[in-house]
């Protein structure tokens, strides 16, 4: 960065130059030659002034930045998704469900990505990826975009154990998340958001399909907890059509979720995280060099060498 801003302010002093000199040699001005001898002057105590920073190599620069590396380049979220079929309103028929209705299915392929959990690489929000085990299910949903990551928990695309009747290896991972969506077929009785017990669930997004005269239209009610600031764009109330529904509905729920996490002391997006631990890696290793000395590396004789970085050279 400082190369390129000392090659543009050379080429502006360059321009400015020769537009004076242009002036100054129109008829009845003077001789130019001292504005050539100033802005070469200029020129060169400027390019010996240009100082350059480098990194000092050694096995601690190295460790500081698999650490770096290691530190999310993108927002990551874990967002809860529930399927509730027809008559059932309890938390144990809820959690049995391994599949949904048609509708309920098109909507998960328009929600997310199936991604294999032995090969997914992205952000995989606590799930089992051990081929040997896959606990969670061999797939499930995942969607990124520039600047975040979301893999989505859907209850139905877990393994369903017949002996355990409270499911618990699917509680855990949905009990944790923020934020829920829930596609209701239930048309005889409200979701109760109080129905999948937990300490989170701040909000969800139910989904209610309209009655068949009004098929591909979509019914949102928003539930959330007292200390959840606004969020959007979809708001309580709203009718959606199927063709935007699951967009609006990922959106929505991408949003509930950071509002959620900003009420938590310990959230910290990622920009800021990666942009302290950079600061500190040029604050510890990096060396100053001059600008002569950095030529003379790349244009000299092949003995040429940069100074020892243990004695770095101060600039002038």
């Amino acid at each position: 960065m400082e190369v390129n801003a000392r090659v543009s302010h050379l080429a502006l002093q360059k321009r400015n130059a020769d537009e004076q000199l242009a002036q100054m040699t129109k008829p009845g001005v003077k001789s130019a030659d001292h504005l050539i001898e100033v802005s070469n002057g200029s020129l060169k105590d400027s390019r010996n002034k240009c100082t350059l920073k480098l990194l000092e190599h050694g096995a601690k620069l190295e460790r500081s930045l698999r650490h770096l590396d290691k530190s999310p380049t993108r927002e990551t979220m874990k967002i809860g998704v529930i399927y509730v079929g027809k008559k059932q309103h309890t938390q144990q028929d809820i959690l049995h469900n391994e599949k949904g209705s048609h509708a309920y299915e098109l909507f998960l392929s328009q929600l997310g990505w199936e991604v294999d959990m032995q090969t997914h690489r992205g952000f995989v929000g606590g799930l089992d990826t051990n081929p040997k085990s896959l606990s969670n299910g061999k797939t499930t949903l995942y969607y990124a975009s520039s600047h975040s990551e979301v893999m989505f928990h859907v209850v139905t695309m877990m393994p369903t154990k017949p002996s355990d009747l409270q499911q618990i290896d699917k509680k855990r991972h949905v009990g944790n998340d923020y934020v829920h969506i829930v596609w209701s077929d239930n048309a005889t009785q409200a979701y109760d958001p109080s129905t999948i017990t937990s300490h989170f669930n701040d909000v969800q997004i139910v989904i209610y399909p309209l009655r068949k005269a009004q098929r591909g239209l979509f019914l949102i009610k928003i539930h959330t907890k007292d200390k959840v600031p606004p969020f959007g764009p979809l708001q309580s109330g709203m009718v959606i059509h199927q063709a935007d529904l699951a967009r609006l509905v990922r959106q929505t729920a991408m949003n509930a979720n950071r509002v959620c996490r900003s009420q938590t002391m310990l959230y910290v997006r990622p920009y800021p995280t990666r942009k302290k631990l950079v600061d500190e890696i040029v604050e510890r290793y990096a060396v100053e060099y001059k600008e002569s000395q950095l030529l003379t590396m790349l244009f000299g004789n092949s003995t040429s060498t940069f100074p020892s970085v243990s004695a770095p050279v101060s600039a002038e």
